[in-house]
């Protein structure tokens, strides 16, 4: 956001509910502003451990990209590629 703007204002609900510099107003500060709480309220951390393999590959290639790609994916885990 700092790269391509100097100033911002949030709206929630079609009302303005905070504005200020992008440089000096953090991330999390902002994003309080568009939830209207702590977002560690609305996702609370807890434990986790890892399912059951249920995809691997090793030294996936392709003509050009990818070279030598590898991946597990377990139960539980969300994965999304892009190129």
């Amino acid at each position: 956001m700092k790269e391509i703007s100097d100033n911002f204002t949030v709206l929630r609900d079609g009302r303005s509910v905070g504005a200020g510099r992008t440089r000096t107003h953090g991330q999390t500060r902002s994003s309080k502003l568009m939830v209207g709480r702590d977002v560690e309220d609305l996702y609370p951390r807890s434990a986790r451990s890892a399912g059951d393999e249920l995809l691997k590959f090793n030294g996936l290639a392709g003509r050009g990209k990818p070279q030598l790609a590898s991946l597990s994916l377990r139960r539980g885990e969300v994965v999304g590629i892009a190129g």
